[in-house]
């Protein structure tokens, strides 16, 4: 996701900002957990920067496809609304980013490869929203156990 946001690929943040919401949604489902992982939550913060760069950056908005800009201002309001339920979590997580709390593997970026659009790419990002089911799986068992 984080490489879609960089290379201003708003209609692909999109989708994955919705399977990333459903996959949270289950995951919570299933393990009955109470709050918010902190991965979710730094990608929320990424998401909020990477969109507030973006939107400052007025030739860039020009450059756009009607469809990308679109998606842009769609993502914009998605995440304006989505935030407020998670304001605290989002401030908590800007005051201290590195946390003494432990954090696994970041199975969500999607730095791999190219960016020319293939298949590959579609492939991989279903395997980073799974991958990001199994970090919120690990990040609230963990939190559960005494270890």
């Amino acid at each position: 996701m984080q490489n879609k946001v960089n290379i201003n690929d708003w209609s692909s943040v999109q989708s994955l900002f919705d399977k990333l919401n459903k996959q949270l949604e289950k995951t919570q489902k299933v393990t009955d957990a109470i709050g918010v992982p902190r991965v979710y939550v730094r990608i929320l913060v990424e998401l909020e920067d990477g969109l507030k760069k973006t939107l400052a950056d007025k030739d860039a908005k020009k450059k756009m496809s009607p469809t990308n800009a679109k998606a842009l201002n769609t993502m914009r309001q998605r995440l304006k609304k989505h935030n407020v339920s998670f304001q605290e979590q989002i401030d908590k997580f800007r005051e201290n980013p590195e946390s003494t709390e432990e954090e696994p593997s970041d199975a969500s970026d999607d730095d791999s490869g190219s960016d020319d659009g293939s298949d590959e790419d579609e492939e991989q990002e279903d395997l980073d929203v799974d991958g990001f089911e199994k970090v919120l799986l690990q990040s609230l068992t963990h939190r559960d156990c005494s270890c």
